[in-house]
């Protein structure tokens, strides 16, 4: 077991991942991170570098992420 005492503390509703790399160590880090923290795990699109490959799609994830983290807060 990880001693997650000092994230837990952290407001960390939602996570996002890169969907095409499932089994990658990052993305499984941050599955394991979301199901310990009881947030969300988003998928991103576009691969590793989804800034890069599908910029538009990336920014709307992020945007409609936000967004719904701003509904959380209310």
């Amino acid at each position: 077991d990880r001693d997650v005492t000092g994230v837990q503390t952290c407001a960390l509703p939602i996570l996002m991942a890169d969907a095409n790399n499932a089994g990658a160590p990052p993305v499984r880090a941050a599955r394991w991170l979301a199901e310990t923290l009881d947030a969300e795990l988003r998928d991103l699109p576009g691969g590793h570098m989804p800034y890069a490959t599908e910029p538009h799609g990336t920014a709307a994830a992020i945007r409609d992420t936000l967004d719904r983290m701003k509904g959380l807060s209310s």
